[in-house]
């Protein structure tokens, strides 16, 4: 309990009197240890505000060396996807066992960000020029045709106005949160989203803020009331006509993807979409399709199965094709020790083989035949393909290992 200014003032008048420190603590009915501290007390002066130091936080206690590299490595990151102090004593739980209360996580969260605040944090007041304006853009077009695919009409909200689209933006900001803190990673988009639309269903599963029931149960009451799906699944996929190179690549948003030598300055079709791009013929053939690459890469998205025909045809530029390295060790050293005749034949059957096995079993089937020490043509690589497709095995042959204790016997 603070001790009133007046009592203060009273000890150092008695003190200055000649008093003794016994005979102040019984007249004013204070502490003996009072006494002392305000009788020598010598600086009264005003003392500013919220200057006392943060209490001590569990994290403090051998937990801070681990949690200090989090909000470090969060700098670096959009500030919509960074740590909440409710996402680090989450982690702090499952990862370290931490067993402190979460205001003690919050405390350490918020002494670190502001002891790590930099001159540059915060907002500026701008001010706009007339005819100037600020817009969200997207391809109007297909939306357009995805309202009509499903029979609903949109309603723009008012320009400059975010707090009408708050919720939409408060579920983003809580995806980002919960399900990219920290960054995920993952061998493809595709699978990432297969994890995402995971972690979705299981917090479906939890109770809404407000009404006490599984968000499911509210999503699955609401359906009664929406539109019904039509028959067709809608693609969202923009088509764009695009020109080949002269070796048959297209360049789609800056990064090139490959048709083949055989479609070289032609003008194809590509079926832009959110995972992959597929390319057609200019009669609507399908030609390939490939993965789509988002940002900009200076690497050409190769299929190796379209460029097979043109190095079988031209066997001599093998050891600088781009497709060199899509070959397993033991295919790559026998295509390398190959004469040109002899490296043709086998890059030929191996194209024949991919166009009804894809390219992956078929390089794979070339890599057990050899192993098996079989004669590499395009009837062994053919049948070997089709047991990888079918899940057979990739042995290939008879299994000849029982036989080796004779052959040690012998020597």
């Amino acid at each position: 309990m603070t001790t009133p200014v007046c009592v203060r003032r009273r000890i150092r008048q008695l003190d200055r009197q000649g008093l003794s420190h016994r005979e102040i603590s019984r007249k004013l009915g204070v502490s003996r240890t009072t006494v002392v501290k305000y009788a020598n007390h010598g600086d009264y002066s005003p003392k500013p505000l919220g200057s006392g130091h943060a209490g001590r936080s569990l994290v403090d206690a051998g937990y801070s060396a681990v949690v200090d590299g989090w909000p470090a490595a969060d700098l670096r990151m959009p500030v919509k996807q960074r740590h909440t102090a409710t996402r680090v004593y989450e982690r702090l739980v499952a990862e370290c066992g931490f067993t402190g209360s979460y205001s003690s996580v919050q405390r350490w969260v918020k002494r670190w960000r502001r002891e790590h605040r930099m001159e540059s944090d915060g907002f500026a007041e701008l001010e706009w020029a007339p005819g100037s304006a600020r817009v969200d853009f997207g391809q109007a077009r297909l939306f357009s045709l995805f309202c009509a695919h499903y029979g609903f009409g949109p309603r723009f909200r008012d320009p400059c106005s975010g707090h009408g689209k708050g919720s939409v933006e408060n579920a983003v900001g809580f995806v980002r949160r919960n399900l990219m803190v920290p960054m995920p990673s993952a061998e493809s988009f595709q699978t990432l989203t297969r994890v995402w639309l995971d972690e979705c269903e299981r917090v479906a599963g939890s109770d809404h803020c407000r009404h006490d029931v599984p968000v499911i149960e509210l999503f699955e009451a609401e359906k009664d009331h929406m539109l019904p799906l039509p028959g067709v699944r809608f693609d969202p996929c923009d088509w764009r006509s695009v020109k080949a190179d002269k070796t048959g690549a297209a360049t789609i948003d800056a990064n090139r993807y490959p048709a083949g030598p055989k479609w070289r300055s032609m003008r194809l079709q590509a079926g832009v979409r959110v995972f992959e791009i597929g390319l057609r013929g200019p009669d609507g053939e399908t030609i390939t399709t490939l993965e789509r690459i988002w940002g900009h890469s200076a690497k050409t998205q190769v299929d190796p199965a379209s460029l097979l025909a043109i190095i079988a045809r031209k066997p001599r530029i093998w050891g600088e094709g781009p497709i060199r390295n899509d070959f397993p060790e033991t295919v790559r050293a026998l295509l390398d020790r190959m004469d040109a005749r002899t490296r043709s034949d086998l890059l030929d059957d191996i194209r024949a083989v991919a166009a009804d096995c894809g390219f992956a079993a078929t390089v794979k089937a070339v890599e057990t035949v050899i192993n098996a020490g079989r004669t590499v043509d395009r009837a062994a690589i053919g049948t070997c393909a089709k047991r990888i497709l079918e899940g057979a095995g990739t042995e290939g042959g008879q299994d000849l290992k029982r036989y080796d204790k004779y052959m040690k016997e012998a020597e």
